[in-house]
């Protein structure tokens, strides 16, 4: 898991986990706000997370998976919330996905999906080269070709985690080409005084 620990409903001061699970239904108070507490957790909650290849049996004390009610629950699906063991569990990026909510995801994508958790947003690639080079603007002679040339290859690209924006793209290559004309405007006037 993600080693969240329960919080107070009252100040909202997290509660560590040695409270939790208490001996036959003991309370305790809160240590801000003094409001009177029992949690119940199932101690996946709060374990340390371990890399494991295959999935762990589950006690009578663990929480247990989805589709192997014998294996203990390891993840919580970032989708649907179901509990799923080691062998359950698809890591997408900085998602945990059960196999149910991936095939959503590949359903809602058209037929060429690929698994391909982290995906840069070309479009917003581009307007930073055009935008924060202007801070030293003598870089906008490389940024802004090369803006271009994302935008133009990247137009029609579908990209299914993070789609591009074309307004973005738009935005980037009117902005690359002033820059662009900018610098021809300068190198003609400077080569015109140079030899006239």
């Amino acid at each position: 898991m993600k080693n969240d620990f329960v919080q107070c409903p009252s100040c909202k001061r997290k509660i560590p986990p040695s409270f939790y699970n208490l001996e036959s239904g003991e309370t305790f108070p809160c240590p801000r706000c003094k409001r009177t507490l029992a949690i119940y957790a199932y101690p996946a909650l709060y374990e340390k997370k371990e890399i494991h290849s295959a999935a762990k049996t589950a006690s009578l004390d663990d929480a247990t998976c989805y589709y192997h009610p014998k294996k203990k629950a390891e993840e919580v699906c970032d989708n649907c919330g179901r509990f799923l063991c080691g062998l359950c569990v698809l890591p997408l990026g900085k998602q945990n996905l059960c196999s149910v909510c991936l095939e959503v995801q590949r359903s809602k994508s058209d037929e060429n999906f690929e698994l391909q958790p982290l995906q840069m947003r070309k479009d917003k690639l581009a307007v930073a080269l055009v935008i924060l080079p202007l801070l030293f603007w003598p870089l906008t002679l490389i940024s802004a070709p090369t803006a271009i040339v994302i935008v133009i290859q990247n137009w029609n690209k579908k990209f299914f985690f993070a789609r591009n924006s074309r307004l973005s793209f738009s935005f980037a290559f009117i902005f690359a080409l002033l820059q662009c004309a900018g610098w021809l405007i300068f190198f003609f006037t400077l080569f015109n005084k140079k030899f006239f």
